[in-house]
């Protein structure tokens, strides 16, 4: 029995483009046509039971309406379409079901009002090398193509039609059920759906499907992934289409970024270099066109964009395509187990502040600076507080091994926020390049998803901040560390997990230089050395799932959910709200007294005695810029959002002889500080397979073939501190010139990183270095090569740790907030976070962080 009526039917438009040729000429015209396929009863039309006149034909269609547009010279016609029929899936008695047509007979009024027929096929054959690419040709391709008048039969053109992708999705946004109501439009929908991709898997059976109801990707955007998986992934796939666009879709879905934009503007990019539909495309071309993009020299602005836009969908669509369970055998990939286990007692967040309630303290921020600013106003002096959170809340156990899912819940952009360096010369705009900037958007801000790495100041750093007037004294800072430490629980990282094994194996390859790392002591600044990483881990709560950067589903991090949070909301003096973008302060003098929010696509007026900004150095900034505190005068107000710096990294990738499996164990576990202070610390890290590929160089096959090593490969990477000449905007943006002598660290660190490996006789096969192509260094030779690299630009660098922007210094020429960590010309607006660094810190922030937020709480309380 139908589920739904009979009467229902369905109207969707159906438009063509493309040439023909008229009889007698060698001049090929241009030609279109636009009509609305209508079908009176959609359950016939399934059943192949639609009646014309006294016959009962197949899955018919009739034309009702619309032109044709035909070129005469410089000159467009256009023409009324007058009826017609579209006979969709009609077998072809040879063809054993496997060989369909579709028949077009379009009548129109042409010219000198000539009755005049359009007719021609799609032929729908299994019989192109790549099954998608063969669909999606066939189906969008009207082949055959006469026009002829239809009283005295003569032909007046030839030619072939294509369905540009905009046309389709004009066509599946287009779709009407007549006679439907209430969920039997949705029925309907699915009914017509299912029977179209049903058809379609007849003839192609390793074919996707094409039409299905999709939450974020377009119909254009879907057949296109599964195009550019055939371009960026060369070779036999472990994956199929539907599993990459459902990560895909999961990513967009999570997410409100202009990556759906970005895949409209490859298609027309691609359309454009290609001259034709990039439904008629061939992988080759494409992939050539795309080949010519991303490694041409840069010369204008429109290449730059095309560059742009061609290397962010490389990294979705690499990255989508190796977070598929599919792709872990290829790898040699074993997923880590996460906690299943019933997740312990959420924290308490709340909807909305409460109601006309003034605040003892609004804090802007839940990282680890807001974190322990609440915590301590309201544990130890029974203060009221609401912390405001731009991000959601995520218990950690509710993640996972789904990269996908995790990068798209908590980082800023789904991880692909930037920054833009233009050079410290301020280069022409197309030699402007774009540095990843990995930032927390969730309750527990950094927290929640760094490595749990913590360094005291280095003595050097410590001496240059002072040198620019910074306030807090050694023996200050010292004691806020070992405060901080002793809450946390510092400690070094094989006491943290009581295991070796589960540390980062990279160590084994740099013991033969270094020797073995040594332990350092958490109660002082790091010195030079190989030693192993002090972490705000839990004893033995760690498994070494390496999942660090997803949120920790064992909950094993010391972090702002699971210590300062927690504890600042038992005391009920304290109101969690996420999802709640504060948008700016509103001052009554030198005094804030309401935060402007939007909640719910509400503004909301959050009032409060004291008020503390701790959304990170870029997001901080950007709110006392929105606020306009950088243009009042004041002295060191307009440095509010200037003086910006950031830890850069480019990786080291090592291919190692021996199967080193890096994955599964602690990512970050030991550091090596070269004597002499030669301004960068080496660190070895590693990822899961989607965060790797968006950090291995090269395109196509030679992306794949590195891929492919990914159990034989370690990494390891200089932390470079930058010069503090970095700015951002009133929207978070960053700017951030890079010096030669910050590229020339990044330079010399990776020779010592080589060096080091190379000591290892033996051991690496070879290793790449972070240029986009990747430059591969198969001995000293090589390295000497590399050595005199002379574009330093060249370098793909970014970072996971900006600083600066509202530097606290005695001088109001360096900082805008004062030794009270208030902001300059006001009298409860307070700073708390990695927006306060003078200067870089040029080693992780967080314990630093924490340490002023501590101070910072303390001058609240005094």
């Amino acid at each position: 029995m139908p589920t739904i009526p009979d009467t229902v039917g369905l109207e969707v438009l159906e438009a063509m483009r493309g040439e023909v040729t008229r009889t007698g000429s060698s001049t090929r015209e241009a030609f279109t046509f636009s009509t609305t396929q209508v079908i009176t009863s959609l359950n016939q039309f399934r059943k192949g039971k639609i009646q014309l006149g006294p016959a009962i034909i197949g899955h018919l269609c009739e034309a009702r309406g619309g032109f044709v547009t035909w070129n005469e010279g410089a000159l467009t016609r256009r023409y009324a379409i007058t009826g017609g029929t579209i006979e969709m899936y009609r077998d072809v008695p040879s063809g054993g079901g496997r060989y369909k047509q579709f028949e077009f007979n379009l009548e129109f009024t042409g010219p000198g009002g000539a009755p005049c027929l359009l007719k021609g096929f799609k032929e729908l054959l299994a019989d192109g090398p790549i099954q998608i690419l063969d669909a999606l040709k066939d189906l969008s391709t009207l082949r055959n193509v006469t026009i002829s008048n239809r009283a005295t039969h003569e032909v007046l053109a030839t030619g072939e039609l294509h369905v540009g992708l905009e046309d389709l999705v004009q066509q599946m946004g287009s779709l009407t059920f007549p006679g439907a109501t209430g969920s039997q439009v949705g029925r309907a929908r699915q009914d017509f759906l299912g029977f179209m991709n049903g058809k379609i898997a007849a003839v192609y059976p390793g074919v996707p499907q094409f039409f299905r109801e999709s939450r974020s990707l377009l119909w254009q955007q879907a057949l296109l992934v599964n195009l550019l998986l055939d371009v960026f992934i060369t070779g036999p796939k472990t994956v199929k289409a539907p599993d990459v666009i459902d990560q895909l879709e999961t990513y967009l879905g999570n997410l409100d970024v202009d990556m759906i934009q970005n895949f409209e503007a490859l298609i027309r990019l691609a359309e454009q270099l290609l001259g034709q539909a990039i439904a008629q495309a061939d992988p080759v071309e494409v992939r050539a066109a795309l080949r010519t993009i991303l490694t041409r020299p840069v010369t204008n602005d429109a290449e730059k964009t095309q560059h742009d836009i061609a290397r962010q969908v490389h990294l979705v669509v690499v990255a989508a395509y190796y977070a598929c369970a599919g792709a872990d055998a290829e790898l040699g990939y074993t997923r880590s187990k996460t906690n299943t286990a019933k997740p312990t007692k959420r924290l308490a967040v709340k909807r909305r502040p409460v109601k006309n309630k003034e605040y003892d303290v609004v804090v802007i921020g839940s990282g680890v600076g807001g974190s322990i600013v609440a915590h301590r106003l309201a544990t130890e002096q029974g203060l009221s507080v609401c912390v405001l959170e731009a991000g959601r809340y995520h218990h950690e156990r509710s993640f996972s091994s789904d990269e996908i899912d995790g990068l798209s819940r908590v980082y800023e952009k789904g991880g692909m926020q930037t920054a833009t360096d233009p050079g410290w010369k301020k280069l022409p705009r197309h030699q402007h390049r774009e540095i990843t900037v990995l930032q927390a958007s969730a309750v527990g801000g950094g927290g929640l998803i760094n490595n749990a790495v913590c360094f005291r100041l280095p003595k050097a750093r410590f001496d240059a901040w002072r040198n620019v007037g910074f306030p807090v004294t050694e023996a200050e800072l010292n004691g806020a560390y070992d405060a901080v430490a002793q809450k946390l629980g510092i400690i070094p990282v094989s006491q943290a997990t009581g295991d070796a094994a589960r540390l980062n194996p990279m160590v084994k390859r740099f013991k033969k230089a270094w020797g073995a790392p040594g332990q350092h002591d958490a109660g002082l600044p790091n010195v030079p050395g190989f030693y192993e990483c002090n972490v705000n881990i839990g004893k033995k709560q760690c498994t070494g799932c390496g999942y660090c950067n997803l949120a920790c589903s064992f909950e094993a991090k010391r972090n702002s959910l699971q210590v300062h949070l927690a504890e600042a909301l038992a005391t009920k003096l304290v109101d969690l709200v996420p999802l709640a973008r504060v948008h700016s302060l509103e001052l009554d003098g030198r005094t804030v007294k309401a935060a402007s929010v939007m909640i719910e696509d509400e503004l909301v007026k959050v009032r409060g005695k004291q008020f503390v900004v701790a959304a990170g150095p870029l997001h901080s900034s950007a709110l006392l810029m929105r606020s306009k505190l950088h243009t009042r005068g004041v002295p060191g107000s307009a440095l509010i959002g200037r003086r910006l710096s950031a830890n850069i990294g480019a990786p080291v990738l090592a291919f190692t002889n021996d199967k080193l499996d890096s994955f599964g164990k602690l990512q970050i576990a030991h550091f090596y500080l070269p004597p002499n202070a030669p301004g960068f610390a080496i660190e070895s890290w590693f990822n899961a397979p989607a965060a790797q590929a968006m950090v291995v160089p090269g395109y196509f096959e030679e992306h794949r073939y590195r891929m492919q090593s990914y159990a034989h490969l370690g990494v390891a990477a200089p932390l470079v501190g930058t010069f503090p000449g970095g700015s951002v905007d009133a929207n978070g943006k960053l700017t951030l010139p890079l010096m030669n002598s910050d590229l020339a660290r990044v330079h010399a660190g990776h020779l010592a990183i080589a060096e080091a490996l190379f000591a290892d006789a033996g051991a690496i096969d070879h290793l790449v270095m972070p240029t986009e192509q990747g430059i591969s260094i198969y001995n000293r030779n090589d390295l000497l090569r590399y050595a005199a690299l002379d574009e330093l630009r060249s370098l793909v660098v970014g970072t996971g740790h900006p600083q600066g922007g509202n530097g606290m210094s005695k001088d109001p020429q360096i900082g805008p907030v004062d030794e009270n960590f208030l902001v300059r010309g006001t009298d409860n607006l307070r700073v708390a976070d990695g927006s306060l660094f003078p200067d870089c810190a040029s080693i992780n922030p967080q314990w630093t962080i924490m340490a002023l937020a501590h101070l910072c709480a303390g001058k609240m309380a005094a």
